[in-house]
């Protein structure tokens, strides 16, 4: 034993060092810690064996010291990661939850599409999304349309089966064989007017239709609805004795614009069809009030009504507008040479 280690009172230090000590070893004696070092294999000599210990109770209260500062920013650093990535998640999802906000919105008809100020990786579906909102609002339309032009249409085809009905002049069986006549004309008008609100204008079959048949059944139709008022009817097809529209189509172009003219004609209405090198022209006027300049392109829109004495619910010309531009062509009112309205369609070729 050493003489430092004899006058520190450690003469039973050995009791306490492990006989096999390969390595250094922690131990406590007197309640401090101490580290035995072995010096040498080389010193070991008949049980006997040399080493050094050390007090090392600074050292030990600077490794606690330590661990807590690694416990401690070890926990910092959970709580900051975690906080960092809730704050990150929630960042990153508060665009999908502005999504389904907007389309609740639009679900409960408070909007009417996305905003557009979406993140990059977003965009193609907002895009998508408001691509589908738009087609159906379109085909909400094409439905709300079609529904308002059917009653329309079938306001005439009542009107004149009313009218059939109190012709005493005609035979049971000549009534029965006009009634018929008009409910399938009716049943025609649902059938296109459905066919429409599905696939839209466009999207019906186009073909040359013959228009004497057609003009004379609509100008037949609408003598019986307006027979307190006597019409003179000229029409002149030679030239164009055909258009290339649908039959349902021709019969709901002229069959709303016949009305007006019945309905704000003095005596006369003409019918006229031509040829030019580029496109097929059709007229129809009367000898009426006409059309004051200031309405001649509003009564195209839909609600609008440049006579707001007659009865009317600003459809018919709409229509007419929506056929004619459906297959390209073009629609106006211009003065008659009867001193009334003159209502010309162009059909390109």
């Amino acid at each position: 034993m050493s003489y430092q280690a004899r006058k520190a009172g450690m003469r039973d230090i050995c009791s306490y060092v492990p006989h096999e000590l390969d390595e250094p070893d922690l131990i406590h004696y007197r309640g401090k810690p101490y580290v035995v070092h072995i010096i040498s294999e080389a010193t070991k000599s008949d049980n006997k064996q040399f080493f050094v210990i050390r007090e090392v109770s600074h050292q030990l209260e600077q490794l606690s010291h330590i661990k807590r500062k690694t416990w401690f920013y070890t926990a910092l650093l959970f709580f900051t990661a975690t906080g960092l990535i809730y704050a990150a998640s929630y960042w990153s999802f508060s665009p999908l939850r502005k999504l389904a906000d907007e389309l609740n919105e639009i679900a409960e008809s408070r909007r009417e599409k996305l905003d557009e100020d979406y993140p990059k990786e977003l965009g193609e579906v907002t895009d998508a999304l408001n691509r589908m909102i738009t087609l159906r609002e379109e085909q909400t339309l094409r439905y709300r349309h079609a529904m308002d032009d059917l009653a329309h249409s079938l306001k005439s085809r009542l009107a004149a089966t009313n009218a059939l009905l109190d012709d005493a002049s005609l035979s049971r069986e000549n009534m029965s064989k006009r009634i018929v006549e008009q409910v399938s004309q009716m049943d025609d008008m649902v059938q296109y007017q459905l066919k429409r609100a599905l696939v839209g204008q466009r999207g019906l079959v186009r073909d040359k239709s013959e228009l004497a048949p057609i003009v004379d059944s609509l100008t037949g139709m609408f003598a019986k609805i307006y027979s307190d008022k006597p019409v003179t009817i000229t029409s002149r097809l030679q030239e164009a004795p055909s258009l290339p529209l649908n039959k349902a189509d021709l019969t709901e172009l002229l069959g709303n614009l016949l009305e007006n003219a019945f309905r704000f004609c003095i005596s006369e209405v003409h019918i006229t069809s031509r040829n030019t090198p580029d496109a097929f022209v059709l007229t129809v006027e009367d000898d009426g009030m006409g059309v004051a300049e200031k309405h001649r392109e509003s009564i195209f829109q839909r609600g609008v009504r440049a006579d707001q004495l007659n009865p009317g619910t600003g459809i018919g010309l709409a229509v007419c507008s929506e056929i004619v531009a459906s297959y390209g062509g073009a629609i106006w009112v211009t003065d008659s040479k009867l001193e009334g309205a003159a209502f010309v369609m162009t059909f390109p070729k």
